[in-house]
């Protein structure tokens, strides 16, 4: 089972609002939408992306925002300030290190005038606008 496409088709049958975060893994980007939604050339993305598409023309779906790659990659990139990127080190798994690094970068950080460059929070602004 493909988990986002899969909720999305949940959601959507229900008309359900929602929004999506993904990983572009190894998929292109080919395009945006007017309101700055990606839209995907294959894998999984490519599928996500063509039901956020059906289900933004009925209303349901809000905004899709992906991390280039991956989420760890894209929040070590050099653009974020060092202070504010996901630190190298030993690694807890994926949700493991998300968390350590929401609780011991990101939230005592959320003044700071230079968060919306972390991916993850330009994103959860999008969807929170």
């Amino acid at each position: 089972m493909n988990n986002i496409p899969f909720y999305q088709k949940v959601l959507s049958q229900f008309f359900i609002p929602y929004s999506v975060i993904c990983d572009t893994d190894k998929a292109s980007i080919i395009g945006y939408d007017n309101t700055g939604n990606p839209r995907f050339d294959s894998g999984i993305q490519k599928s996500i992306s063509d039901q956020f598409g059906l289900d933004l023309a009925s209303g349901i779906s809000r905004v899709l925002r992906c991390h280039e790659t991956t989420f760890e990659p894209a929040h070590r990139d050099n653009s974020i300030p060092t202070h504010l990127r996901m630190p190298d080190g030993t690694s807890q798994g994926k949700p493991g290190d998300a968390n350590k690094y929401w609780k011991d970068v990101l939230l005592p950080n959320l003044n700071d005038p230079n968060i919306d460059s972390v991916p993850i929070i330009s994103a959860m602004n999008a969807i929170t606008v």
